[in-house]
């Protein structure tokens, strides 16, 4: 089961606050029979990135700024890989270490290895993005085996980078449930725990 909150930015007074929000929403369903997992994103499989930003592999050849290759970038809370059933291929996955004070960590799927990082060990190279008219690097920790976060079946995969929702928060993030049983009959117990915290929110 997936689907997001209409939480406008104007909830929020910070960073700290978004992610508290959202993890405690994330708690409560976790907590709910017949919830077997459960995640908070930017962004979902199958409907596109929470954003595509342009990128440099820090130590490589810098290009023009203009044609700079882009990257689909993510911000996920550690249970997404259960909650999807994603699988490490190298290094590990992102986990609840990686807070806002911690350093910043990224993974990256195996598009993104094998089309920018020539053959080096993924894992220790440093990946920069441009953020509110700063340069931030990212440690990439592991990568993940290809998902299909195109809206088609069958499209070629693209390259993709996911961060810990705790150093990037999105104040509109998405949720998806896994479940024991069929998804819609948790659909009013999840949305009691929704009202529990925040009563004027809808599913």
């Amino acid at each position: 089961l997936t689907f997001g909150l209409p939480a406008n930015e104007e909830r929020f007074s910070s960073a700290v606050e978004i992610d508290g929000f959202y993890r405690q929403l994330l708690e409560r369903f976790q907590a709910v029979p017949g919830v077997a997992e459960a995640s908070v994103s930017s962004g979902l499989p199958l409907m596109g990135f929470g954003g595509s930003r342009k990128f440099s592999v820090v130590g490589q050849p810098q290009d023009e700024r203009s044609i700079r290759p882009s990257v689909g970038v993510q911000s996920v809370m550690p249970e997404y890989f259960e909650t999807f059933g994603i699988r490490m291929l190298q290094g590990r996955a992102l986990n609840d270490r990686d807070g806002m004070r911690a350093q910043r960590v990224a993974v990256v799927n195996e598009r993104f290895a094998r089309l920018f990082l020539n053959g080096q060990d993924p894992v220790g190279q440093r990946v920069a993005l441009e953020e509110s008219g700063s340069r931030v690097e990212w440690h990439i920790v592991g990568v993940f085996r290809d998902v299909s976060n195109e809206e088609q079946f069958g499209e070629p995969k693209a390259p993709e980078m996911y961060v810990p929702f705790a150093q990037s928060p999105w104040s509109q993030a998405m949720f998806a449930v896994r479940t024991t049983t069929r998804p819609e009959l948790l659909r009013s117990s999840l949305a009691a725990a929704v009202h529990a915290v925040a009563p004027a929110l809808p599913l």
